[in-house]
């Protein structure tokens, strides 16, 4: 004896195991709610804090970790935006330290010529 399902009675199963799949949101978007993304941004110039001061009145970001070819900028910009000096990296290589560091994110602020092909 052949039972045939309607719509109806599929939509209702459906939505009942539906319910009882309740996932927490850090399970989705891979963060506690309310809990600010660790940004690391690579570049301190103009643009570099240009971005930064967008990220930071955002307020779903903390500015962790940031790296940049010349010491005096990484140093104007921890300062800035109170990054500890254990996480402003300096030269060419910098970044591979960052990327160690526990950020979450990052941001590539400097000039194309840096980039590998």
């Amino acid at each position: 004896m052949e039972k045939n399902i309607t719509r109806r009675d599929f939509l209702g199963a459906a939505a009942g195991a539906a319910a009882f799949t309740i996932i927490k949101p850090e399970r989705v978007r891979g963060a506690e709610a309310n809990e600010k993304i660790k940004l690391g941004l690579i570049g301190c110039g103009g643009r570099g804090t240009w971005l930064a001061d967008i990220f930071a009145k955002h307020g779903g970001y903390e500015l962790w970790a940031a790296a940049d070819y010349f010491e005096e900028r990484v140093n104007a910009f921890g300062e800035k935006f109170a990054i500890p000096a254990a996480r402003r990296f300096t030269t060419l290589s910098g970044y591979k330290k960052l990327l160690e560091c526990g950020v979450e994110a990052v941001a590539v602020e400097t000039p194309a010529y840096f980039h590998p092909e």
